[in-house]
């Protein structure tokens, strides 16, 4: 029978105090197309999710993969935080792991857990853009992944009052500096214009035809080049 290795053996040069280093590694799956290393790894405690995103920090620097995705099986021992304790962990998890789908857009929000539900509760607008992104699905993935959780992702926006005028104010505060910044930038055309005309209507020297001679010369293909 095949003895699975740990982490702390395997990666022996990976330099930590968390029991992720202790956890049982039950495959690697490289799939070459993307770049991106799935391991699926066994656990008797906990891991932390920075512990998680420190350990495939590690793994995307030391092998330049474009990316790792970790799915932990934990025995039926341990304890798993729930997703409400966990949410903002998660959320800075995500922002690191996948920034262009613009996760920091979360970290304000409350989750309502329900079932199989989570309602994520928005304190800004951008729930469309997210679904657009697809966040909703791949944050179900990973809550499968590191969590053993089946959720379904729900995104709504809940702005109060206080916050509808503090966004009003932080988009008017926007707009002026556009506006400022516009009206500078035509200021200083108008300067360079100015400037220019004032140039353009100096009288030009006049040559004599001598100079004009001397400064014309034909070139090999006809073409008239002043010198």
């Amino acid at each position: 029978m095949e003895k699975h290795k740990i982490i702390k053996e395997v990666f022996s040069d990976y330099k930590t105090e968390s029991n992720i280093k202790e956890a049982i590694i039950e495959s690697l799956n490289l799939i070459k197309n993307v770049n991106i290393l799935e391991i699926n790894i066994y656990s008797q405690s906990y891991i932390e999710i920075k512990e998680l995103w420190f350990f495939e920090k590690f793994l995307k620097e030391r092998f330049q993969f474009s990316n790792v995705d970790i799915r932990i099986n934990y025995s039926d021992q341990v304890t798993i935080k729930p997703i409400e304790k966990e949410w903002e962990n998660l959320i800075c998890y995500m922002i690191h792991k996948y920034p262009l789908m613009k996760p920091m857009i979360l970290l304000k929000s409350t989750i309502e857990v329900n079932d199989k539900n989570i309602l994520v509760k928005m304190k800004i607008k951008g729930a469309d853009f997210l679904r657009g992104r697809k966040l909703d699905r791949e944050l179900e993935r990973v809550i499968k992944n590191l969590f053993q959780y089946n959720y379904k992702i729900e995104f709504i926006e809940v702005l109060d009052e206080n916050d509808e005028i503090e966004l009003a104010k932080k988009r008017e505060f926007s707009k002026k500096q556009a506006i400022e910044k516009a009206l500078e930038h035509m200021a200083i055309g108008e300067q360079i214009a100015e400037e220019l005309s004032k140039k353009g209507q100096k009288e030009p020297v006049p040559m004599s035809p001598g100079d004009k001679k001397n400064r014309s010369q034909c070139t090999p293909n006809g073409r008239t080049k002043i010198t």
